[in-house]
Formats: C-alpha cells, structure tokens, sequence
C-alpha cells in the first residue's frame, strides 16, 4: 500500500516520464528510426520492428509530418498492426513482423491511400527508402491520402 503522502510524489514522477517519452517521440522526424530503437543503438531500451514518418505528400520536407494518420502494416503472415501518427508523424511498433510487409497510409475520413498491390517493403526502416530523393523502390516519404 502506498502511503498518502506518497502518492502526490509519485503522480508527479509519472507524469514527468510520459512527458519524456512524449516529447523523444516528436525528435527526429524523416530520419531513420530503427538505426537507434535496434539492439546496440541508441535506445536499446525501446526496441522497434518498423517506424517512420507519414507525410501530406512524397516530396514533403523533414518536418512537414502529418498527425492522425492511420498506418495499417500487413506482414508476410497476415498480420495487421495499425498505428496512428504522432503529432509530428512518426510511427512505429514493437510488434512481431514477418516481412515482406505491405503498408498503407490514410487520412481518417479518406477513401484511398498508400496501398501496394502485393507486400514490397523488406524491412521496417521506412525512412530509409522513404525519403527525398526516393532510394530502392520507394516514391518518395510516405504518404498519406487527402
């Protein structure tokens, strides 16, 4: 049991770190996640099997992420995982992934979206391809239907 007079101190350290772990998911928009949420990066810590940034469109700047997308990630197995992005669009998930993935990104309220024909994407390093200029088979960031 807590003691009362406890519990104001510790509601205050709760809050501080889910401002820290806030404000670490709003860093680094465009830039390739896995590199440091990887066993030896890093934020070991916090271990991802995919993560990126969703933009309006592929040829968007670094810091022109879009909030409230939806990410749905199917991977070679038919899993889904959906997501969300953050405030300044990044994404991602800890969650086992069998890759090949296929990945689509829309807005809430939007009929389409980024929706491969067959799963393409080999690894969860979305920002690695995903990027101005495009590297691999990739066409730009990650985009998000309006």
């Amino acid at each position: 049991m807590i003691r009362p007079a406890l519990r104001p101190l510790l509601a205050a350290l709760a809050l501080a770190a889910c401002s820290v772990s806030e404000r670490a998911a709003r860093r680094n928009a465009g830039a390739e996640c896995i590199d440091c949420h990887r066993p030896g990066g890093k934020d070991p810590d916090h271990l991802f099997t995919a993560g990126g940034t969703v933009y309006g469109f592929p040829t968007a700047a670094a810091d022109g992420g879009v909030g409230g997308v939806e990410i749905v990630i199917t991977d070679a197995r038919g899993r889904v995982v959906r997501l969300t992005s953050n405030d300044v669009g990044n994404f991602w998930t800890d969650a086992r992934l069998d890759f090949p993935v296929a990945v689509r990104a829309r807005r809430p309220g939007a009929d389409g979206g980024t929706d491969p024909a067959s799963p393409s994407c080999l690894s969860g390093r979305c920002n690695q391809c995903h990027t101005v200029p495009a590297s691999g088979s990739a066409r730009g960031r990650i985009a998000a239907a309006p």
